[in-house]
């Protein structure tokens, strides 16, 4: 499926097919997927072998390039937190081209599965190679999987009862007046 797409967009840019259309009408697949908030502090490219020309990320429908910091380094950091929430994340990369004559190199397109980026949640960083790149995507503490919205699944531990005061403060009154009801109750059984 790589392939494909990069000869796809080779063949774009050679104005042999027209450019894909972004429909702007909302997906059922996004309306699916709102529980779930990637939020991205930093990206950070490291590239080996061939010079790399630039790096763009691609992410629902915007576009964003990545400053080089070194011959084959490239690196941003976010004062606000990139927040992603289609399912996958794009990275074009440009490479230089060893001779001068010819067409110009159709990028390279690295797709990025945002499941698979938010399953490094816990250690705040995601990183692969691919295509002799290492890419280092820095999480931000408030993304949260699909799931993470309810909290409630069926391996996870009962929460204490501070933490249900915390989500739920209506839930104090509900403990305290079945306590003062149970008290009622044994009360008028020993009179």
């Amino acid at each position: 499926m790589m392939r494909i797409r990069i000869l796809d967009e080779r063949a774009w840019r050679l104005k042999l097919l027209e450019p894909p259309q972004i429909s702007q009408a909302p997906s059922p697949a996004l309306d699916t997927m709102s529980a779930q908030l990637l939020r991205i502090s930093y990206i950070e490219l490291q590239g080996t072998g061939d010079s790399i020309e630039s790096i763009e990320v691609v992410y629902d429908d915007h576009r964003l390039s990545i400053p080089r910091r070194g011959e084959h380094h490239f690196h941003e950091d976010f004062n606000q937190p990139l927040t992603v929430q289609g399912e996958t994340i794009s990275i074009s990369v440009v490479r230089r081209r060893k001779l001068r004559i010819g067409p110009k190199q159709a990028p390279e397109v690295i797709k990025i599965n945002v499941h698979d980026v938010l399953s490094e949640l816990p250690t705040q960083k995601f990183q692969t190679v691919c295509n002799r790149l290492d890419i280092t995507i820095g999480l931000s503490p408030s993304s949260r999987p699909a799931n993470a919205g309810s909290g409630k699944n069926a391996n996870a531990l009962r929460p204490t009862t501070e933490e249900l005061l915390n989500e739920c403060p209506r839930f104090r009154i509900l403990a305290i007046g079945q306590v003062m009801s149970t008290a009622r109750c044994r009360s008028d059984d020993f009179q």
